[in-house]
Parts: C-alpha cells; sequence; structure tokens
C-alpha cells in the first residue's frame, strides 16, 4: 500500500557540538549552527592544549610519603636477601672437627745474639789473631770509629760458620760468607782460587763450593762447615765487614 501525499525528508545534516561550556556561546554560535573553519580551527587547538593536563593525576601528601616509605623498605629487604650466607654454606672455620687454615706467613729469621766485648776494653790486636765472626760484625756495629782503627788493615784469623757463598760472573775471584748478628750484617772473604783449579763454582743451588781441576772435580766447602779465613781486613762497608782472603781451612 502505498501512501501518497508524503514526501520524502531529505537526511539531516550532523553537526559537531562545542564540548567547551559556552565556547559555541562565546562565538555567537548555536548548537546547531555550522561551525566556521576559523572556529573550527581554533577550537582544535584549545582542546589540544586541554589534553596534557588531562594525564596529571594528583596523589595526597600523606599517600606519597607512604609509598616512598614502602619503597625504601622493599630496597632494605632486597640488600638483606643479597648478602645473607646460603642455608648450607659452612665456613671452614664453623665446621665441627675442622681447624681453620693457617695463612702462609714466612718465619722470620733467628736472630743469633752474642754478647761482644767492646773495642775499648781489648788488648792491643795480634797478627793473625783469631777473632770470631760474630765478635768483628758486632764490634763494627757498635762502634765503628773504634773498630776501623783496630782492624783495618790488620792481618787476622776469622773464625765462624760458613752460611754461603757467592761467586760473582766472569772474575776468577769467589766469597765465602760468614754470619754477623743478622742476615744484613756478616763477613765477607774474598778469595782467590789456587793455582790448581782452572774453575771455582758452586754446586747444590749453592751450598757447595767445587773446585776443578781438568776433568775431576773436588768439594773445597760447605754451608754448615766451621772454617778459618787467613786474611787482612778492609773495614766495613754497606753494614758488612770486607777481608782480603788469602787461604781458608776446615775446622775438622
Amino acid at each position: 500500500m502505498k501512501l501518497r501525499g508524503l514526501k520524502s525528508r531529505p537526511p539531516r545534516k550532523q553537526f559537531w557540538r562545542a564540548s567547551t561550556p559556552g565556547l559555541s556561546t562565546g562565538l555567537g554560535l548555536s548548537g546547531r549552527a555550522g561551525l566556521s573553519p576559523a572556529a573550527l580551527a581554533l577550537l582544535l587547538a584549545i582542546s589540544s592544549l586541554s589534553l596534557p593536563a588531562q594525564d596529571t593525576v594528583t596523589i595526597p601528601k600523606s599517600r606519597l610519603e607512604e609509598l616512598e616509605r614502602k619503597e625504601a623498605e622493599l630496597q632494605k629487604l632486597k640488600q638483606g636477601v643479597t648478602n645473607a650466607p646460603l642455608p648450607n654454606a659452612v665456613t671452614p672455620s664453623a665446621q665441627p672437627g675442622v681447624a681453620a687454615p693457617i695463612p702462609n706467613v714466612p718465619a722470620a729469621e733467628p736472630v743469633v745474639t752474642r754478647p761482644s766485648p767492646p773495642v775499648a776494653s781489648l788488648p792491643p790486636l795480634r797478627e793473625g789473631e783469631i777473632v770470631d765472626s760474630l765478635d768483628l760484625a758486632n764490634q763494627f756495629r757498635a762502634d765503628p770509629t773504634a773498630a776501623q782503627e783496630r782492624y783495618r788493615g790488620q792481618k787476622i784469623t776469622v773464625r765462624g760458620v760458613i752460611s754461603g757463598f757467592e761467586k760473582p760472573m766472569f772474575r776468577g775471584n769467589y766469597r765465602i760468607l760468614l754470619p754477623g748478628p743478622d742476615r744484613a750484617t756478616m763477613v765477607i772473604c774474598d778469595l782467590l782460587p789456587p793455582q790448581k783449579y782452572t774453575a771455582v763454582f758452586t754446586a747444590e743451588h749453592g751450598s757447595k763450593l767445587v773446585g776443578q781441576f781438568g776433568e775431576n772435580r773436588q768439594t773445597l766447602a760447605q754451608v754448615g762447615q766451621t772454617v778459618l779465613v787467613h786474611g787482612r781486613c778492609r773495614g766495613m762497608k754497606d753494614a758488612s765487614v770486607f777481608m782480603i782472603a788469602e787461604n781458608f781451612e776446615l775446622v775438622r
């Protein structure tokens, strides 16, 4: 059934309505009136300026302080978990029946103590007189001036226990080391090898002095043996007493 006399109406046009209160009124536009291009651009600019303010969230000060306090407590808990030892970890010293390891500390060298008579209390020195290496070193340390006057340039015999040897490179001489009161102070006896030896050298990590003649080798002295060194005293230099020795003999 067809209805006559009714004309179809064209679709109504949709117009944009300003969301800002009073904005359309201030522009002189009604809610159904169309917007001019200039008015539309102005409205878009104003709306874009108001968008960032909508992302800001206001938090009360008391709530903010509470969140900061909880954050600090959380950090402390994390540090405590990181530094806490493992449940099954036991330090060596805490293990029952197991002694804690002792650090490897090198033992101090023993200091040889020997009371030596002062130089001023001694009688005049005789040529070739036997002087113990400890007494000689002690007297040079205690009174260098008096010891220099008594011993320097004099022929004496030094008695002592061999503590080591030295063999300078590219030189024919060798040295016998006799102990003083400590490692820094010793009596160094410088010798030339007898003519029958073509070479003199140390062996067994410096504990032996060996002389060579032809294809034969002979042990001349060893560390720990007592020796008499005959020679002339040269005085003290660099905390050691030096002797220019002519020869030596072992005390059996």
